[in-house]
């Protein structure tokens, strides 16, 4: 089995994607998980190829954001579409990020993942709240590269 799609136990991939759930129901927001081996480029870079090549960038609000992870070359990265880039200060972007990485370090990569997804979510919730049209626009399960 290879490292990507070893990464995350079954429990442990549902327990992320609830909590993605959970969160979009109170934002317009849509959070996606990406996880690949190797990132080539700068981690921010890759993210921002995957932003686009999973559609992120189609969402009607611009309201996506990406946690991309390179397993392998342990390099994390998390990217907004640009309405969430007009409204969230870059300094959350970096607390945000050092608590993924905090947690990533302690060898707890769900947990990391599901508290980094709340805390984004309540700060999207504050910022762009659900509407009585809130369609799920992407699909909440994890993507995988290779």
């Amino acid at each position: 089995m290879n490292e990507v799609a070893s990464f995350f136990t079954p429990a442990q991939e549902q327990q992320i994607i609830s909590a993605i759930q959970e969160v979009e129901l109170k934002t317009v927001g849509e959070i996606r998980v990406h996880l690949e081996h190797h990132s080539p480029i700068p981690a921010i870079e890759r993210a921002k190829e995957v932003f686009s090549e999973i559609g992120m960038d189609k969402t009607e609000h611009k309201t996506g954001v990406l946690i991309y992870v390179a397993v392998g070359s342990h390099l994390l990265a998390i990217v907004g579409d640009e309405e969430i880039n007009d409204r969230i200060p870059d300094a959350d972007w970096v607390k945000h990020l050092q608590q993924l990485q905090n947690h990533f370090v302690n060898n707890d990569a769900a947990t990391g993942l599901i508290t980094t997804i709340n805390t984004i979510g309540d700060e999207l919730a504050t910022h762009f709240p659900s509407q009585k049209k809130n369609p799920n626009e992407l699909s909440d399960d994890i993507s995988k590269g290779s």
